[in-house]
């Protein structure tokens, strides 16, 4: 399966003063919670998943 997430950067204050960015990982996993991790891996310090969206993949 492939999974897609957005990561947001989390703001300094965390109240949503502060513009954000929010940019798109992909992780190709045999399993959800393999994936998951293979998308974690791939945050930085500072960022927060706040989607994950999964489609059919891998043979």
């Amino acid at each position: 399966m492939i999974l897609h997430a957005h990561v947001e950067t989390i703001p300094p204050d965390n109240w949503g003063t502060r513009e954000t960015q929010v940019r798109e990982v992909t992780a190709e996993a045999p399993t959800y919670d393999e994936g998951m991790a293979a998308l974690r891996a791939q945050f930085d310090q500072g960022e927060r998943l706040i989607t994950v969206r999964v489609a059919e993949g891998m043979a």
